[in-house]
């Protein structure tokens, strides 16, 4: 499904002469920094999660964008906001994430997880002594981060072209690649065919909620984040002896709670407040 909300962004890229959107319409499609500048922060502090990542980032950004975005009542049409701001989050989460590499020796993604395998195959060990003993090692990591993200600027612009061509061909031609492609990812993680009727179940199920209008990301989400949940759960319960208060009376959980339940009571406020304004305006 998200490769045809892309497929109808994208096709307009096609029809333009050059490598890039025209100025007017990256003006009117691309969200101006200070409109979102919470974005860019949410997948920062994603990133400073162990075991979260750049998809959390995506997932949540997007949720955020389609809630409180400018243009909300369009996301899930293929507007840019829709592709933007997932990609800033999950860019911005690689820095994120490793600050639990270089100061805790804690890899904070899979990526980070590589990265720590490949310093501990050179003898160098990531924690608190790592500015100290390899200061050079740590600023070359921070250059070849600013060094990727001007290399995948460059590879945008030059390659957008021709990417964009793979769109000329029939959408059930590039959906079943994309299809293959997941079957083949599913079944090389496991090596189990119970994966594949995963894959094919959940399929069904999004392309449902897809017609019914739900959003699917928050499906997605919860897939990726409730194993981490029930785990921190049951060791919560374990280390304070099943008190479920402690949820509300410890601070730092006692302010997540608090702004869970602001952000889900949030939109039921929002649109009692219109309906009311809209009253008073028809009275009047």
């Amino acid at each position: 499904f998200l490769e045809g909300k892309i497929h109808r962004w994208l096709s307009s890229v096609n029809a333009l002469p050059g490598g890039l959107p025209a100025r007017d319409v990256m003006t009117n499609h691309v969200p101006e920094p200070k409109q979102h500048p919470g974005i860019v922060v949410v997948g920062d502090l994603i990133g400073l999660l162990p075991g979260a990542g750049a998809t959390i980032a995506s997932f949540v950004s997007y949720g955020i964008e389609a809630r409180f975005g400018k243009r909300k009542e369009q996301m899930g049409t293929g507007i840019a906001e829709g592709i933007i701001a997932p990609q800033a989050a999950a860019t911005a989460s690689v820095g994120g994430a490793m600050v639990h590499l270089l100061a805790l020796g804690i890899p904070g993604s899979g990526a980070t997880a590589v990265i720590l395998g490949a310093f501990m195959l050179h003898g160098i060990q990531p924690g608190p002594q790592v500015l100290a003993n390899s200061a050079p090692l740590v600023y070359t990591v921070f250059a070849s981060l600013f060094l990727g993200l001007a290399l995948m600027c460059a590879l945008g612009y030059f390659a957008i072209r021709p990417l964009v061509k793979i769109l000329d061909f029939p959408e059930a031609v590039v959906s079943a690649y994309v299809l293959i492609l997941c079957f083949i990812g599913a079944l090389s993680i496991r090596n189990n065919i119970t994966d594949l009727w995963l894959i094919i179940g959940f399929g069904v199920l999004g392309y449902g909620f897809e017609r019914l209008k739900f959003p699917v990301a928050p499906l997605v989400l919860g897939v990726i984040l409730g194993p981490i949940a029930e785990e921190a759960f049951m060791n919560t319960m374990i280390s304070f002896s099943n008190d479920w208060t402690v949820f509300f009376t410890r601070p730092i959980s006692g302010t997540i709670v608090a702004l869970t339940i602001i952000v889900v009571l949030l939109p039921f406020v929002q649109r009692l407040f219109r309906s009311r304004l809209m009253t008073a305006q028809t009275g009047a």
